[in-house]
């Protein structure tokens, strides 16, 4: 901007302002992908949530499948299509 309006700069000083938009986009670029990397943490700590409550669900209604076959029938399907929960985040009962 300020050569624009009449004079040239120095050498060093250009090669500083060059340097300084790069580092600047490279700035902005990680705070892109750290935002990205925060929202998907968001939403797998929100998966992890509602699986957990839908296994709690559904170990809970396996209490009483000793009274009806087709409630076990179903709710072994259901735990069929579960995935597995990692060793590091289960919960101690």
């Amino acid at each position: 901007m300020l050569a624009a309006q009449g004079g040239e700069l120095p050498k060093f000083l250009t090669t500083q302002l060059q340097l300084n938009r790069k580092l600047s986009q490279r700035l902005n670029e990680q705070a892109y992908r750290i935002n990205d990397i925060e929202q998907r943490q968001r939403q797998t700590s929100s998966d992890i949530l509602t699986v957990r409550q839908a296994l709690g669900t559904i170990r809970e209604q396996a209490q009483w499948l000793g009274s009806s076959t087709t409630l076990g029938e179903a709710l072994r399907a259901q735990l069929y299509h579960l995935p597995e929960i990692p060793k590091n985040h289960q919960q101690t009962s």
